[in-house]
């Protein structure tokens, strides 16, 4: 099962670096770096993208790289969508390629507060980083059902706040 599912990731992420490398060779930028031609735009679009995939895995390995890969082609494909859409209401072309700056913010923003949201869980009214709550042994209790470990669980975090 384990297979399948990676097998799975990795044909999605080669395709999604595909679909990017033809998104990123939209932008005004790249068309002028490759004077308009558009063979030379998505070869330039898929260097961009196979960089940016391979610093995200040499930072922070593999899986994070395919997550980050997979956010940004889904956020991509839903600004696209959006932006078809705006573009038939208006019944004009935008002058700039909006649907990827979009796309590339809001994934970099929703994958921003996704990692601080993480590393700075509530307990209660306080926030506490998550090497305090590992240290303090709370996130261990935490999935047992309360009613059972409740004087336990109390105490351990009553004495740690």
């Amino acid at each position: 099962m384990w297979l399948i599912l990676m097998i799975v990731l990795a044909v999605l992420s080669f395709a999604g670096i595909l679909y990017l490398a033809n998104r990123i060779g939209k932008f005004a930028f790249i068309r002028k770096i490759t004077k308009g031609k558009k063979g030379f735009s998505t070869l330039t679009g898929l260097l961009i993208a196979v960089v940016y995939t391979a610093v995200i895995w040499m930072a922070w390995g593999s899986m994070n790289a395919i997550v980050c890969i997979l956010h940004l082609i889904v956020f991509w494909m839903v600004s696209e969508a959006i932006f078809a859409l705006i573009t038939k209401i208006r019944k004009k072309t935008f002058a700039k390629y909006y649907a990827g700056i979009v796309a590339i913010v809001f994934t970099v923003c929703y994958l921003a507060a996704g990692w601080y949201r993480i590393r700075h869980i509530m307990c209660g009214r306080r926030s506490m980083r998550y090497r305090q709550i590992k240290k303090s042994g709370i996130l261990r209790w935490q999935f047992f059902p309360i009613h059972i470990q409740e004087r336990h669980f109390m105490e351990k975090v009553l004495r740690n706040i």
